[in-house]
């Protein structure tokens, strides 16, 4: 492979989206919910626990349901219960349903199958044609997210989660940066996968790969299903079971994921939301933003929030992210985090327009997609500095309150 076969640099957009789109999977690890309730321990909130499930046990491993209930004791125990059925049962159907490596019994036609199943049509549920056409849609917009990537994604997250990442940093490594390169390059042409809708209205869809595709991932050993929501994925998952608890009337709580997604149902508007910045190397509170009731937050970063936190390296005393591009200096990026807000709460809209907004190569044009974009806070974190400057956008800018030590400046 030629060196200038593939260009890393801001003109490559397959492969920015590619690697830009991994910060909700891979660099937002641990959970980070997004939110900071200062009123979090009183009475009447709790956490309300996933069933266990044998068929799929770690299917709640990466979500949260906080609740707030009446003051009586008795109002807690009659609600809970149900609840927790309703949290559970939509979690983990929409878990099995959107799963793409294991055909589930009861789900025969689910993501796992569809990658089983290639050029050849097959008919879904309702529910799965209308996530796929949605992420079909934002994959065809071309910015900052790809269902195909599948691949590319599991190649960068087992480096990442490996026990000496920085031995295989694309930026030090060139072996494995012309991988990642083809890898992306391959992912990310539609001549070589594609899904297709066969008939919308009967729900059948296809996902055509050709031969010289699947020679490729056998020749890389890649087994990596090629279909994947990725970055996405929990997105989508957290607007199903935030739908199915509304339409039981159980609307008073928020829901939070381990990829940095947070979402407030119709009647929660309690505590407040917390911005996050990296100073001396750790994450902190940098400021706060009022809880209001059907927002929806996502949050991107590139530091640890905790010494174990894992989805980050060191390399050459410098922190890397999975969202860096190889062949860039960590120096070259606009931002080290990035928190965005939506009211109306999709979490799926929100989540996109993150991804969308952490493709910009640089601060002015990060700015410049912040102030035009349909958010109603759009924060960040120069990668420059300290870490105690804050960057707003949006028409609710100004309610942003900075932490002790922190400011905030305003971005027309």
């Amino acid at each position: 492979m030629k060196d200038d076969s593939i260009e890393i640099s801001r003109k490559n957009l397959p492969l920015r989206i590619a690697l830009f789109f991994l910060a909700l999977l891979v660099a937002v690890s641990a959970f980070t919910f997004g939110v900071k309730r200062l009123m979090g321990n009183e009475p009447g909130t709790t956490v309300i626990g996933a069933r266990a499930n044998g068929d799929v046990p770690l299917y709640a491993a990466d979500f949260r349901l906080t609740y707030h209930f009446g003051e009586g004791s008795r109002d807690i125990r009659l609600r809970k219960n149900e609840i927790a059925d309703c949290y559970s049962n939509s979690l983990a159907f929409i878990y099995k349903l959107l799963d793409p490596e294991t055909v589930h019994e009861g789900f025969e036609e689910n993501l796992a199958d569809l990658n089983r199943r290639l050029n050849e049509p097959v008919q879904v549920s309702q529910t799965l044609f209308d996530i796929l056409t949605d992420a079909l849609a934002r994959s065809e917009q071309q910015e900052g997210y790809s269902l195909y990537a599948g691949p590319f994604l599991r190649e960068w997250e087992r480096i990442c989660y490996g026990e000496d990442p920085e031995n295989y940093d694309p930026l030090g490594n060139p072996d494995v940066r012309e991988r990642l390169e083809e890898m992306a390059r391959r992912c990310l042409r539609p001549e070589d996968c594609r899904l297709e809708i066969v008939d919308a209205g009967t729900h059948t869809v296809m996902l055509r790969v050709e031969q010289s595709y699947l020679d490729f991932l056998e020749e890389y050993e890649i087994t990596a299903p090629i279909l994947d929501l990725n970055a996405l994925k929990q997105a989508f998952m957290l607007r199903y079971v935030a739908a199915a608890l509304e339409a039981r009337g159980f609307s008073d709580g928020f829901l939070a994921t381990a990829g940095g997604l947070s979402l407030s149902l119709s009647e929660d508007a309690t505590g407040d939301w917390a911005v996050y910045s990296c100073v001396d190397g750790a994450g902190v509170i940098a400021g706060q933003f009022p809880a209001a009731p059907g927002t929806a937050g996502s949050l991107l970063r590139a530091y640890p929030l905790s010494p174990e936190d894992p989805g980050f390296y060191a390399w050459e005393g410098r922190l890397r992210s999975p969202w860096l591009l190889p062949g860039a200096d960590w120096e070259e990026k606009p931002l080290r985090s990035l928190w965005v807000l939506l009211r109306g709460g999709d979490p799926v809209d929100c989540c996109a327009e993150s991804l969308r907004l952490a493709a910009a190569d640089s601060s002015d044009a990060l700015a410049q997609l912040a102030s035009e974009s349909g958010a109603d806070l759009v924060v960040w974190t120069p990668a420059e500095g300290d870490g105690r400057r804050l960057l707003a956008a949006g028409p609710e800018r100004e309610r942003l309150l900075p932490a002790e030590g922190f400011t905030v400046e305003p971005v027309n």
